[in-house]
């Protein structure tokens, strides 16, 4: 695998709005719309900016969206006239976003800069003239403690962000910004959704905003109370029952005869913990690398030490054995190998978790699993990994988690930070069968995440 030495990793503050020439434009409104049925929402964002330069410009605007989402839609108006995006394979289409700026004719190119990174291009945007560009996409909602979760971000992760916003399609027209505002008291915004349910709905709730809702059994409205956008907006819905399979059917709009199914599952497993007998083996994964600033690693060490705190050592079956892993370009371990779950070795690995050195450098990752697979297992490993996930050689990390002695480890991350590459995280927990949690995010509650 390629080794790649860190330098030390400075997670600069993105400056949000309309930017041209270092000045911050910010949009004029920006409202939401969103339909949720079940586990999937489709929603539709309308934002509303004005270039009110005295030159046509290039102008970039840049959102976040994650894996489980989809664009779907695209619309730009402009002086009087609606133009609608086009599915096209990626160079074709930046061919001809070219082509149109050289004749002077207005173009519009979204395009996936980085993982749960979009952006819109919008070329020869007229001097002094306001532009409404509408996106829809639909997403897959995640569930929590058995709660159904509706996430909107409030910006881009700045790491991401930044790359994205300094990438010109062209080189004809000066070029300017565009994301999301951190200033929302000074701009119109609207978020209003409507929810179909399978079951009753027993609670709506958003621990970031204030909501009017309007519930009515199966169904209910919601719309933010105080307009302000400043951090991510969180929805969950609690259901009567959500482990019970159900099947929704639609109807295609022009054709009545063509219809779609979707099948949703979410089981509910009940295992008797004092029948496992098994070896079950643990190993903890800290991440001290350079992208882990002071911050990060003490919140990490602090939620091992939390994990450590909630293991009881009275091991009935004597089947537990554990071990704690730091590491950024090397590694320390705090037993040779998996130890017993015993009072005295938990006493020993909150001292080691605590008193570990920060090891900086890069976040070599696939050297501490690749030292594990090489050692006999009883009948597969659970790594917990703390770390923010900018994470060297996903590659080989992925090509190692395939091979056949690690078939049967699972793979847990606990989320670090808030410009963590959550989108790297989840691969890891997609190749092993495991979960991915988010902690020490402003953004993100943390309820439930010691489950």
């Amino acid at each position: 695998p390629e080794l790649i030495e860190d330098e030390v990793v400075q997670i600069a503050e993105q400056d949000y709005g309309l930017i041209s020439a270092g000045q911050r434009l910010p949009l004029k409104e920006f409202h939401i719309r969103a339909q949720l049925v079940d586990v999937t929402a489709e929603v539709v964002l309308y934002q509303l900016y004005h270039n009110n330069s005295s030159q046509a410009i290039e102008a970039k605007y840049v959102f976040p969206l994650d894996e489980h989402s989809t664009v779907c839609g695209f619309e730009a108006h402009i002086n009087n006239k609606v133009i609608v995006g086009v599915v096209k394979e990626k160079e074709q289409a930046k061919k001809e976003y070219r082509e149109a700026i050289e004749k002077d004719y207005g173009a519009y190119l979204m395009d996936q800069e980085q993982p749960e990174v979009f952006s819109v291009s919008v070329g020869n945007l007229p001097p002094n003239c306001e532009v409404v560009i509408k996106i829809t996409y639909v997403a897959e909602l995640t569930i929590e403690n058995d709660d159904i979760v509706f996430r909107l971000p409030a910006k881009v992760a700045s790491w991401q962000s930044q790359m994205a916003i300094k990438h010109h399609n062209q080189t004809l027209l000066p070029s300017i910004g565009i994301t999301a505002t951190t200033d929302s008291n000074k701009i119109q915004f609207g978020l209003k959704a409507s929810i179909k349910m399978p079951y009753e709905i027993k609670k709506l709730f958003s621990p970031t905003h204030r909501l009017k809702r309007k519930i009515t059994d199966c169904q209910a409205m919601i719309e933010l109370i105080d307009n302000i956008f400043d951090k991510d907006f969180i929805l969950t819905i609690t259901l009567t029952t959500i482990h019970i399979p159900r099947m929704l059917v639609e109807t295609y709009v022009s054709d009545s005869e063509s219809r779609a199914c979707m099948l949703t599952f979410y089981p509910k497993f009940d295992l008797e913990n004092n029948q496992v007998t098994t070896i079950i083996e643990i190993i903890y994964l800290i991440d001290l690398s350079n992208s882990m600033d002071g911050k990060a690693q003490k919140q990490a060490k602090q939620l091992a030490h939390i994990f450590l705190s909630n293991m009881t050592h009275e091991n009935k079956n004597n089947n537990i054995l554990f071990n704690i892993v730091t590491f950024g370009s090397d590694l320390d371990e705090c037993f040779p190998i998996s130890s017993p779950l015993t009072k005295e070795n938990l006493f020993k690995a909150k001292h080691f978790v605590l008193h570990s050195l920060d090891h900086r450098g890069n976040t070599d990752l696939f050297s501490v699993l690749r030292n594990y697979s090489l050692l006999p297992s009883y009948g597969g490993r659970n790594y917990i990994l703390l770390s923010d996930g900018h994470l060297n050689d996903m590659k080989s990390i992925l090509l190692l988690l395939k091979q056949q002695q690690m078939k049967h480890d699972r793979f847990f991350t606990c989320s670090i930070s808030d410009t963590a590459n959550k989108h790297d995280l989840k691969q890891l927990i997609n190749a092993a069968g495991g979960g991915l949690g988010t902690v020490f995010d402003s953004n993100f509650r943390s309820k439930g995440v010691l489950r």
